[in-house]
């Protein structure tokens, strides 16, 4: 009896020991991953507070416009840099130096609603934003109508100084349980996939459906030229270590407080 009592001891003091170390550890290697690295942020769609209540209150990809707007405050008022897609690209590429605090915002699929709603609240703080658009879906309309989730138009996909355009693909988002049409196509597939977006917007940067790339991917892109790849990773900031074609991206997901927002950035 003594020995076994001996043994859940010593079991409970090794557990005592072990957990603690495990989150330590942990914890060092996010501190270290994002050792003079950049956050990259990754949004879907925002909407007005009452469209969100009424309409998307269960899509963790639909975010209400107050929610986005404290999360740009709070960027502006702690001075971080909102970096354009050829300044992150010259970091990343050809080592030039960024200023502190430096971040670069994104967004997937290309809703109507970013060139309206997210638009106004980034030139209230003085942030940028690129858009990453699926063309294959592009609306026939410019007008906005609340409560449906709209695509932008092919008028409307013009770089200006606060929001600028690159490729999601044309017509690859697409998943089944085979994995994504990246995943499952061919290399000359997806290329001529993207030579069909490059119509519409500029494909040196690609954004991967689902956040899921591949080496069918990797090497289309190396054919055409594309300079970047980015990806969903909820664990590390981007850093020139990281493989072009991986760039990792925090997905902002709309229960997010702003607990985890600070976590993500800072």
């Amino acid at each position: 009896m003594k020995k076994k009592i001996t043994k859940i001891i010593i079991s409970i003091a090794a557990l005592i020991i072990i957990i603690p170390t495990i989150f330590i550890t942990i914890y060092a290697i996010n501190k270290y991953n994002k050792r003079n690295g950049i956050p990259v942020l990754a949004y879907h769609e925002v909407v007005e507070d009452n469209e969100k209540n009424n309409y998307y209150k269960n899509n963790i990809w639909v975010m209400d416009k107050s929610h986005f707007e404290e999360q740009m405050k709070y960027l502006a008022d702690n001075d971080f840099y909102p970096l354009t897609m050829k300044e992150y690209s010259d970091w990343k590429l050809n080592n030039k130096e960024l200023p502190k605090k430096s971040i670069l915002i994104t967004f997937d699929d290309g809703f109507k609603a970013n060139n309206i709603i997210v638009k106004d609240i980034l030139k209230k703080y003085k942030m940028k934003a690129s858009i990453f658009v699926e063309t294959s879906s592009l609306a026939d309309s410019e007008n906005y109508e609340p409560g449906i989730l709209q695509k932008l138009s092919a008028k409307e996909l013009v770089n200006d100084e606060w929001l600028e355009f690159y490729t999601h693909s044309h017509a690859m988002h697409y998943e089944d349980k085979n994995g994504t049409l990246l995943e499952t196509s061919n290399v000359q597939t997806i290329e001529e996939d993207l030579k069909k977006s490059s119509k519409y917007v500029d494909i040196n940067y690609f954004a991967y459906p689902y956040g899921k790339g591949s080496k069918q991917a990797t090497e289309a892109m190396n054919h055409l030229n594309v300079k970047l790849g980015f990806n969903i990773s909820q664990n590390y900031h981007s850093t020139k270590d990281n493989d072009n074609f991986e760039i990792p991206r925090y997905a902002i997901l709309s229960f997010y407080n702003m607990f985890i927002f600070k976590y993500f950035v800072n």
